[in-house]
C-alpha cells in the first residue's frame, strides 16, 4: 500500500530465522526508493536473528537517506528489544500519520 509515496507493509506471524529470507528481500527492494511503515500489529514473535535483520534494513535504509518505521508493535517485543539496548535503531509510531510525520521530520 502507498501512502504520501511511503510504502505501508503489513506483517502477521514471525519474524524469525525461518522467515527473514522473504521478509529480508521484500525490505531490501522497497527501501531502495522509498521509506517504509512496517505495521507489526499483528507479528507476535520477534526472534534475535529477525530483530538482527530490522536493524540491519534500517541501518540499510537510513544510509540511503530513507526510513523504516515500526508501527504498533507488541509490548513483548517492545521489552525485548529494551532489554537488549536496541531501541536506538528504530523509530516507533502508533499511527499511520505519525509514522508520515517522524518520516518527514528525520528525512
Amino acid at each position: 500500500m502507498d501512502q504520501e509515496g511511503n510504502k505501508i507493509v503489513k506483517l502477521n506471524g514471525h519474524i524469525s530465522n525461518v522467515t527473514k529470507g522473504e521478509f529480508e528481500q521484500l525490505l531490501y527492494e522497497l527501501i531502495q526508493k522509498n521509506n517504509v511503515i512496517i505495521n507489526m500489529e499483528e507479528v507476535n514473535i520477534l526472534t534475535s536473528s529477525g530483530l538482527n535483520s530490522l536493524i540491519n534494513i534500517c541501518s540499510d535504509a537510513r544510509s540511503r537517506n530513507k526510513r523504516v518505521v515500526l508501527l504498533r508493535l507488541q509490548d513483548d517485543i517492545i521489552k525485548m528489544m529494551k532489554v537488549m539496548d536496541v531501541c536506538d535503531h528504530f523509530i516507533f509510531v502508533e499511527s499511520i500519520e505519525e509514522g508520515q510525520m517522524k518520516i518527514r521530520h528525520y528525512t
